[in-house]
């Protein structure tokens, strides 16, 4: 069976996820056009977005294919993607192109099945359907059931799936093995292009990534407690200004990481030197005549 264009369009590419977590500081249908319209413009060959305001302003501003979703939360039921046909006929009309749905088994209200839910979407409203899943048996049964594609958006966000914090990479590769005439779409904790290359080598058919191309100040905080855990490393200098040399230490995580030791005009020359070994914690900067020891991680001077 022939897939559809806009799906083909997809094979290989990176889909750009254009969605905002409240307190981002970036939200609302203009901004989130606006991060689609640099996606395009870096080469993504699609958008997933959420909402139908969301998907009518990326609609007007690009013309990839767009994966519609509509995140409600439910009473009994939390968070869902897409739980309703009314949901997906929403994003539709709003230009959504394909439509994705929470394939997971977990209870969803009247009672119905992702498997029914599938197999509307695609006759009545004449869309492909993307089955966000969490666990191996959830991709079988929504290929079984006719999606078009099968995301692992949802692993480690049902209770029953494995709580990664790395993207599932085994998952991957076992639908993408198992899985005959469905492709595959890896999604979920992909931080690196590196691992994106990997899950193609693995067998995805494209790769999805969110919060790491479109959600500034998440990735700011990153990089900001990085660099406060480097900050915050002890460390302490130890300086030991004598009659024959000048020497000084910088101890960090309880080793010399360097020192030097320079001779005085009166020392006549100078032993040791910034080309001999650092000393260990416990021991004394060599030539000093015991003046600077280390201790603990911590570098202490005796008068010269």
């Amino acid at each position: 069976m022939e897939r559809p264009s806009v799906i083909t369009k997809l094979q290989g590419g990176l889909i750009v996820s254009c969605q905002y977590q409240p307190g981002d500081g970036i939200a609302g249908p203009e901004m989130m056009a606006a991060m689609a319209r640099a996606a395009a413009l870096g080469g993504a060959v699609g958008i997933r977005a959420n909402g139908p305001d969301d998907i009518a302003a990326i609609r007007a501003t690009v013309d990839l294919p767009i994966i519609g979703i509509e995140k409600q939360i439910l009473p009994d039921f939390g968070l869902r993607i897409t739980p309703s046909f009314e949901a997906a006929r929403g994003l539709v009309e709003a230009g959504a192109d394909i439509v994705a749905l929470d394939a997971t088994l977990r209870p969803r209200p009247g009672d119905l099945d992702a498997a029914t839910l599938i197999r509307r979407v695609r006759q009545e409203l004449g869309v492909p359907v993307m089955a966000d899943i969490s666990t191996f048996e959830e991709g079988m049964a929504a290929a079984e059931a006719g999606a078009d594609l099968v995301a692992t958006t949802l692993s480690g966000y049902t209770p029953y799936s494995p709580q990664l914090l790395t993207p599932d990479f085994d998952l991957v590769a076992r639908l993408s093995s198992a899985i005959v005439g469905t492709p595959v779409v890896s999604e979920g904790r992909i931080a690196t292009p590196r691992e994106a290359v990997r899950m193609l080598e693995l067998g995805a058919y494209a790769v999805v990534v969110g919060s790491m191309v479109n959600r500034p100040k998440w990735i700011t905080q990153h990089f900001v407690a990085a660099l406060h855990a480097r900050s915050a490393e002890h460390r302490a200098l130890a300086v030991d200004i004598g009659g024959t040399k000048i020497a000084a230490g910088v101890v960090s995580d309880g080793r010399v990481a360097r020192y030097r030791q320079i001779p005085t005009q009166a020392g006549g020359g100078w032993a040791g030197g910034s080309g001999a070994d650092p000393p260990a914690a416990g021991g004394a900067v060599p030539g000093d005549g015991g003046r600077t020891t280390v201790s603990g991680g911590d570098i202490g001077c005796r008068a010269g």
